[in-house]
């Protein structure tokens, strides 16, 4: 994963890192592999509702 973050823009590098940091602590903190599976997934499509709520409010 470093290198993935190492190889983005300078620009995203920090939110990057930040994401990486907030998915190993849901792992870090859940009982099952499948659990953290769920509340990752679960993250990503709260982030992907807010990001789409503030496109559609520039509009």
């Amino acid at each position: 994963m470093d290198q993935i973050v190492s190889c983005a823009r300078p620009e995203n590098r920090r939110h990057l890192r930040q994401l990486q940091c907030r998915i190993d602590a849901i792992r870090y903190r859940a009982k099952t592999p499948i659990a953290a599976c769920i509340k990752i997934s679960q993250m990503m499509h709260d982030e992907l509702w807010c990001l789409r709520q503030a496109l559609n409010n520039n509009n």
